[in-house]
């Protein structure tokens, strides 16, 4: 080949090679750059950050929200699966909501640990296999709460494996004047811009956030306003039963009652509770929402209240059924409040204080359940309202699936069958008002 023919070739090749050379760098850098780009969105690194116009808390701005927010430990992370409430206690779980499987779904033994965002306040309340032993929500001051778990010497950030927005809010017992507002928060998107391509968060992590509100700010006159309601027996079904209940002695077992019911709502009244007898009369008729079950029945009006206490005045009709009685499923604390002062004024002097006893009903699949119905159906999903029988299916529209279960104490005075009991009792009908109503509010203040 002459060296004219070689020269010729060189420059072809070169202006060939240099080219392609180039379209190749090109393509893969294209392809790097989408790799790293996958990568990066996969860490939830792609995006754009903002909370520029996002909600805040407390009295922090924007840039001091975020802050606090980063500012959390996720060092160890665990996620929560179900929530429910029994009177002022919130209760969250690791699996769906079972209450015969309390044990299971609990994690006994471990805290919650709640962090104010705005303070660093810290609470930490043990883990309990009860309806009432987890999260005092009475307890808490207003503030924005971080929720951990505290298992051993590990502290894991509470995330919930769904968003909540909804069906999130409990207002606990008006205190001092005040009653304070309670939301479960959890979403991704909780605290984003509306420039925000990118969630500033990885997971929904559980927020508490407490409010407060003037007491005077609850005098609405709704029926969904109330912090404890009463009844009084008779009140299961229209078939067999007298509107006014036993008649013995010369007294009428619905109008002694009745007569403690508006006493004990007049006592929490002086005392800043909002109470609420849930009977117009004594001797209101089914037609007037006398029945316990069914819409605008007695624990209907039980729900609509809002109230988270319930208590349910019985007389005896024979000296053993005596006593006071709470959920076999809670610990009982509230209704122990409340027999103390009633022994002290020698009503319920040789009478031990009582869990429901729990039994299978009518579908045993379903599990066990409270016997006690007062109870039981107030209870909300928490005790399985609105299952237990054919009767109580009757309360299925409104209980059954109710997240908020009220902390219900049944009380049974006096036997109406014993003259010298039911001379007791007239004696000390007003005292009875008093003693539970200083239960109430010595579990309030302590709780």
């Amino acid at each position: 080949m002459s060296n004219k023919s070689k020269i010729r070739w060189d420059k072809i090749a070169w202006k060939r090679v240099i080219p392609a050379a180039i379209l190749i760098l090109l393509v893969l850098y294209l392809i790097i750059s989408l790799i790293v780009g996958l990568f990066k969105g996969g860490k939830g690194n792609s995006g754009t950050k903002d909370n520029s116009n996002g909600m805040t808390i407390c009295s922090l701005n924007n840039k001091q929200t975020l802050q606090a927010v980063n500012g959390e430990d996720k060092t160890h992370v665990v996620v929560m699966k179900d929530y429910n409430f029994y009177g002022e206690n919130l209760n969250i779980y690791n699996g769906v909501y079972d209450r015969n499987n309390l044990n299971t779904i609990s994690n006994i033994g471990d805290s919650f640990e709640l962090v104010d965002l705005c303070s660093d306040k810290k609470y930490s309340f043990d883990i309990e296999d009860k309806v009432d032993g987890q999260i005092n929500l009475g307890q808490l001051d207003a503030g924005f709460y971080a929720v951990y778990i505290k298992s051993g010497d590990k502290i894991s950030r509470v995330y919930m494996d769904r968003t909540i927005l909804t069906n999130n809010t409990l207002y606990t017992v008006t205190r001092n004047g005040t009653r304070k507002k309670v939301e479960l928060l959890a979403n991704k998107t909780l605290f984003d811009g509306n420039k925000a391509t990118e969630s500033l968060l990885d997971q929904p992590y559980l927020y508490i956030r407490v409010t407060e509100e003037p007491a005077s700010s609850t005098e609405t006159g709704l029926d969904s306003d109330y912090d404890i309601v009463i009844s009084i027996a008779p009140s299961l079904t229209q078939d067999g039963i007298s509107l006014v209940g036993e008649e013995e002695w010369g007294i009428v077992e619905a109008k002694e009652l009745w007569d403690v019911a508006t006493e004990l709502k007049n006592k929490l009244a002086e005392k800043g509770i909002k109470a609420k007898v849930l009977k117009d009369a004594y001797d209101a008729s089914f037609e007037d929402g006398g029945s316990f079950y069914g819409i605008n029945g007695t624990v209907d009006k039980a729900y609509k209240s809002g109230a988270k206490y319930f208590i349910f005045l019985d007389m005896a009709v024979w000296d053993g059924g005596i006593g006071t009685y709470y959920s076999g499923f809670s610990k009982g604390s509230f209704a122990a409040s409340i027999h103390k002062k009633l022994v002290n004024i020698e009503l319920l002097r040789d009478t031990q204080i009582s869990a429901s006893e729990i039994s299978a009903g009518a579908n045993e699949s379903l599990g066990k359940f409270d016997e006690e119905y007062e109870i039981r159906e107030a209870g909300g999903k928490v005790l399985g309202a609105g299952t237990y029988s054919e009767t109580s299916k009757a309360n299925e529209s409104f209980a059954a699936n109710s997240i908020y279960g009220i902390n219900t104490v049944k009380i049974v005075t006096n036997n109406i069958k014993s003259s010298g009991s039911t001379d007791t009792f007239k004696e000390k009908k007003l005292e009875i008002a008093g003693a539970i109503a200083d239960g109430i509010m010595e579990y309030l203040t302590n709780n």
